[in-house]
């Protein structure tokens, strides 16, 4: 009889947890990346650089930036964010 592993993949979780507060759209030439809680808002606020593009309205606004720059954001994702927030 085969057993299953009752431990989840890191990897797995962390990729729900980045889908929990973010949401990611990319197009081809432009990516959008949206907050969907407030600290995830707050975070991306701070982290994204100063001269950074913004798409939408203040409530729902989206960080723009080239989908080759996606794999750097989401580990940003997961050291910044997700770390500092299991440590709260």
């Amino acid at each position: 009889m085969k057993r299953f592993s009752t431990r989840r993949d890191p990897e797995r979780c962390a990729s729900e947890t980045i889908a929990q507060h973010f949401r990611i759209q990319s197009s081809g030439t432009l990516a959008l990346i949206w907050a969907l809680t407030p600290e995830a808002l707050e975070w991306l606020e701070a982290s994204a650089p100063e001269d950074a593009q913004w798409w939408g309205a203040p409530s729902l606004k989206a960080l723009v930036c080239e989908p080759r720059f996606l794999a750097d954001f989401l580990y940003a994702v997961q050291v910044g964010f997700l770390l500092t927030e299991s440590e709260a």
